[in-house]
C-alpha cells in the first residue's frame, strides 16, 4: 500500500470538553495531510473522553465506517488518542490493518504501512505477549473481571472485532471488550 495515496480519516480525542486542544491537534493533522499530499476524508472527534476506555461515539463510528472504503488511513495526533491500553490499541490497529487501513501517529512518527512502523508494532505485540497482562501505555496494569451479566470475554480483542458488526460492540465498566 502506498502510504501517501488515498484519503485519511482524522481522529481526535481529548480528555476535556474544551475545544482549544482539539483545534490544535486538528491543525497539526491538517498540516501533516497537506505536507504529505494526503487528502482529508473525515474528521472524527471525541471531546471530553478518557483514553482508558474505548467506549467513545466517534471512535466507534470510525471503526464501523472503516469497511466502507472511504479512507485508506487513520491519522492521530498520538497513539493514546486511540487508547491508553496497549492491548486495545494494538487490537484496534490490527483490525484497521486487516481492513486495508493504515494508522499514522504524528507525535510518535509512526506509520503502520511502512516497514519501520510494522516493525515497531510487532515489537509492541511481542513485549505484550511476554507480560501476558493488560499493560497500559503508561506502564500500569489493568485487570479485567471475567464475570459479567453482559456476555463473555472475547478470546482476544481482535477476535471480537472480527465477530462483531455494527453497534453490538459493548465495553464493560473496566474497559474490557465484551460481546453477547
Amino acid at each position: 500500500m502506498d502510504n501517501l495515496k488515498g484519503k485519511v480519516a482524522l481522529y481526535i480525542r481529548t480528555v476535556t470538553a474544551d475545544s482549544s486542544q482539539a483545534e490544535k491537534h486538528l491543525n497539526v493533522l491538517l498540516a501533516e495531510c497537506a505536507q504529505t499530499g494526503r487528502g482529508k476524508a473525515q474528521v472524527y472527534m471525541d471531546l471530553g473522553h478518557s483514553g482508558n476506555s474505548t467506549e467513545r461515539p466517534a471512535l466507534r463510528r470510525l471503526l464501523k465506517e472503516s469497511a466502507a472504503g472511504d479512507f485508506s488511513q487513520v491519522m492521530v495526533f498520538n497513539l493514546s488518542s486511540i487508547s491508553r491500553d496497549t492491548v486495545e490499541l494494538l487490537a484496534t490497529i490490527q483490525y484497521l490493518t486487516q481492513k486495508g487501513i493504515g494508522v499514522i501517529s504524528v507525535s510518535e512518527q509512526l506509520d503502520s504501512t511502512t516497514p519501520m512502523g510494522k516493525f515497531v508494532l510487532s515489537m509492541f505485540e511481542n513485549i505484550l505477549s511476554l507480560t501476558g497482562d493488560g499493560t497500559t501505555l503508561d506502564g500500569t496494569s489493568k485487570s479485567i473481571d471475567a464475570t459479567t451479566p453482559k456476555g463473555k470475554l472475547a478470546v482476544s480483542l481482535l477476535e471480537a472485532f472480527q465477530q462483531i458488526e455494527g453497534d453490538v460492540i459493548a465495553w464493560n465498566e473496566r474497559g474490557g471488550l465484551w460481546h453477547e
